[in-house]
Formats: C-alpha cells, sequence, structure tokens
C-alpha cells in the first residue's frame, strides 16, 4: 500500500506544477506590463532581468511538467 502512494504522488507532482505556473502566468504577464509602462524608475534594469528570468522559468517550467506528465501515460 505505502508504494501506491509514491506511484500516486509522483503522477500528481507535475500536475501541480503545471497548474501553478499556468496560474502564475497572469501575475507575470501583469507586472511585465507594469514595468513597460514605467519603465525609467531606479533599478528597473535588474527589474527587468528579474522579469525575463521569471518568464523563462514559468515557460520551461510549464514545457518540463506537461512534458512529463504526459509521457506517464
Amino acid at each position: 500500500m505505502l508504494s501506491l502512494r509514491w506511484e500516486i504522488l509522483i503522477i500528481f507532482i507535475p500536475r501541480f506544477l503545471y497548474v501553478g505556473l499556468s496560474i502564475s502566468q497572469a501575475y507575470l504577464i501583469q507586472d511585465a506590463v507594469r514595468f513597460v509602462q514605467g519603465s525609467d524608475k531606479p533599478g528597473s534594469i535588474s527589474t527587468g532581468y528579474g522579469l525575463i528570468g521569471a518568464f523563462a522559468f514559468v515557460y520551461i517550467g510549464l514545457a518540463v511538467g506537461f512534458g512529463i506528465s504526459n509521457s506517464q501515460f
């Protein structure tokens, strides 16, 4: 019975990752729009680099989560 718990957990982790990153896309796009509207503030270069990293993390995570969850069936 213990091994069945691990199998169920392995199935749901990529799906939770995918759902969480899909929800975070809306907030990330909202922050990107705010950045573009007022990019002349001090420290905006580091904020821009942070947004680039966040977009890379979200979209790579979505691809990996989707790939892993679809390859298990």
